[in-house]
């Protein structure tokens, strides 16, 4: 098996493009971003919000609209927040428009509380 690997990187397929290139280098920034799996998201959101008007029938996935085996990059946010805390003692619906906050919203509540950090966040969607 060595030998084949030694062979391989030896005879390289990028030969022919000689020792010396002309190009411009590539434009990129390093970011720290936080991974979770949504029904993990999910777990926790239903366990701190469990008094929302209609969090059991809360689902990421249906939020994100999404379809399998994706990822989702997420930047939480909290817009409304008396209308959010009103919602989370259990006070009615989240707005006239929907029954519950956003994924984003729900995060940025989270990021309020100290439970989870601020930044990028990747949503990982496998069922």
């Amino acid at each position: 098996m060595r030998k084949t690997i030694k062979k391989i990187l030896k005879e390289s397929d990028f030969d022919w493009m000689g020792e010396t290139l002309d190009y411009d280098p590539l434009n990129y920034r390093e970011k720290c971003v936080y991974y979770v799996n949504s029904y993990d998201l999910e777990y926790l959101i239903k366990q701190v919000f469990k008094y929302g008007v209609g969090i059991d029938r809360y689902e990421v996935i249906s939020d994100l609209e999404s379809s399998n085996d994706t990822t989702h990059e997420i930047t939480p946010i909290l817009y409304n927040k008396e209308e959010f805390l009103d919602w989370a003692r259990g006070e009615g619906r989240y707005t006239k428009y929907s029954k519950t906050p956003s994924l984003r919203e729900f995060m940025g509540a989270l990021v309020r509380m100290g439970i989870i950090p601020d930044g990028e966040w990747m949503i990982r969607v496998s069922w």
